[in-house]
């Protein structure tokens, strides 16, 4: 969609099947790089606004939204490692010290001032479960637990009710760094974010959201 030869024909093709049309949707594929720039050409050439339709991911417009988080970071003198694993952390008391990248066979160290931990919960592999207990790898926190009295999972797969397992994650203090069952900081300079914060079931939260 950024070749204009590319648009020309797709333009010309699409517009021999109009009917006065005041608006066209695609696909969202109008470019990865230069999608504004994409659909004004677009409406110049057939007459009429263009939109996006979204799909599902992986999508283009999440990879712009990914680039442009990139480019965002590393201007701000970030280093971005992707596909590299924190195989470590480094604690000391309540303090996060630094962490371990592998990058097999090689594992290199990293420091900072403060952490943010947005690992996912099964899927992003940042809680493992058995059926004893539901934990943290990097961490080793044992405080994920499900609500007391109830099994991990609905007795139906496809229940009209959100699985308990769903809602594990790490407890949080106001300022979203993690505590223990009793409300006690685990780690001074460590915030949590995302879907591994507890007390909340982010598929049906998306869902409401949508509708």
């Amino acid at each position: 969609m950024e070749k204009p030869s590319f648009r020309k024909t797709l333009s010309m093709e699409v517009k021999k099947n109009m009917n006065n049309e005041s608006r066209v949707g695609f696909p969202a594929i109008l470019g990865i790089h230069q999608p504004i720039e994409v659909k004004k050409d677009l409406e110049e050439r057939m007459g009429v606004q263009v939109f996006e339709i979204p799909i599902l991911p992986p999508s283009i417009p999440g990879m712009r939204i990914f680039n442009r988080f990139k480019a965002w970071l590393i201007q701000r003198g970030a280093t971005f490692l992707l596909g590299h694993s924190v195989s470590k952390t480094i604690l000391k008391g309540k303090y996060c010290k630094g962490i371990e990248v592998l990058h097999a066979p090689v594992v290199n160290s990293y420091s900072a001032d403060r952490y943010i931990l947005a690992t996912g919960r099964f899927i992003g592999g940042g809680l493992k479960a058995d059926q004893e207990k539901i934990s943290e790898p990097l961490l080793a926190f044992q405080y994920f637990n499900l609500p007391p009295g109830r099994d991990g999972l609905e007795k139906t797969f496809f229940s009209d009710q959100p699985h308990p397992i769903h809602h594990a994650g790490a407890l949080i203090d106001p300022s979203f760094r993690p505590v223990d069952e009793k409300g006690e900081l685990l780690l001074e300079n460590l915030w949590v974010a995302g879907t591994m914060l507890a007390h909340h079931h982010c598929t049906d939260e998306k869902i409401q959201r949508r509708n």
